[in-house]
């Protein structure tokens, strides 16, 4: 259970949407974003000052072999002259808290960087790991840099 803000969120109530379709067997979405900011030093040990910094985002997705399948082909139907990871999509997400409270991200310019299969012994589904980069992040309306802003 994920709690925000007092609220209680679970993984059952997230409706996932990546380029326009959405995604039933995600059994996991992971994502980060960082700011890093450049240090100015003097002859000093002290940091005088910073630079705006370099922001990076990334994450990955888990889910059925089939519906990773289904994606990529959707994906690579978008520009059919560039490779999959080499197409940029969007990600959304929807959580609904207990109280019905909603919570959602918006994932922009995400690039597929790794697709990592997993197939083990045994009655599990075959499940596949979606590692990605994007330019954003935008958590329930909240940016983490603005562009052009100073």
């Amino acid at each position: 259970m994920i709690y925000i803000n007092g609220k209680a969120y679970d993984h059952g109530n997230v409706e996932l949407s990546i380029g326009g379709k959405i995604i039933g067997t995600c059994s996991a979405l992971n994502y980060r974003d960082q700011l890093t900011p450049g240090q100015l030093r003097g002859s000093g040990p002290e940091i005088l000052a910073y630079t705006r910094g370099v922001y990076e985002a990334s994450g990955s997705m888990t889910m059925y072999t089939g519906e990773a399948v289904d994606l990529i082909k959707q994906i690579s139907l978008m520009f059919p002259a560039k490779g999959y990871m080499e197409i940029e999509f969007a990600i959304s997400a929807t959580y609904t808290a207990v109280d019905n409270t909603p919570m959602s991200v918006s994932i922009t310019g995400a690039r597929i960087t790794s697709n990592d299969r997993q197939s083990e012994q045994g009655g599990e589904a075959i499940m596949s790991t979606l590692e990605f980069v994007a330019k954003k992040i935008v958590d329930n309306g909240v940016q983490a840099v603005i562009s052009g802003a100073l």
